[in-house]
């Protein structure tokens, strides 16, 4: 049994062995990620309609560089808000990452929508008081996520009449 992070002595000398081995297999894996569908097309309307953008995510600056890089597009969203940023407290299911998002916006979180596939990230949206819409992540269904939620199949179907 693990407690507290104590790791067994033969697991610390193996720690280094072991990322050295892994963290290659993550960086490929992450760099063949594929957009949501419709997200490209969603992105180039906000932005034609002047809309400020933000990408707000747990994940490190690090690993974001790696996923954005297969996607140009998202380059012209200047805005970001990475799990290890400094401001940031805690990290989803706590509102810390949309209320930065809207921050440096410069708008109240109330006027943001967040987009949404992870139910800590719906969480996270809604207690930082956005509208939050979810195309699930695979294998997940409605019931697994908060009801306040606004629910797409695809990011095609985003409501732009509503901004």
């Amino acid at each position: 049994m693990i407690l507290l992070g104590r790791l067994p002595s033969f697991l610390l000398l193996l720690y280094p062995e072991l990322l050295a081995v892994q963290q290659p297999l993550a960086r490929s894996k992450v760099r063949q990620a594929k957009a949501m569908p419709g997200a490209e097309r969603l992105v180039e309307r906000l932005q034609a309609a002047e809309v400020p953008l933000a990408i707000a995510t747990s994940s490190g600056r690090e690993s974001v560089e790696i996923k954005l890089a297969p996607h140009p597009w998202l380059q012209r969203i200047a805005v970001r808000v990475h799990g290890d940023d400094p401001q940031i407290q805690q990290g989803k299911p706590a509102p810390d990452l949309f209320i930065e998002a809207a921050r440096r916006l410069h708008v109240e979180p109330a006027q943001c929508w967040a987009f949404e596939d992870s139910q800590a990230g719906a969480k996270a949206a809604l207690a930082a008081g956005c509208r939050v819409f979810v195309v699930p992540a695979e294998g997940l269904s409605r019931s697994d996520y908060p009801s306040a939620v606004d629910w797409l199949s695809s990011l095609s179907e985003t409501p732009l009449d509503q901004l």
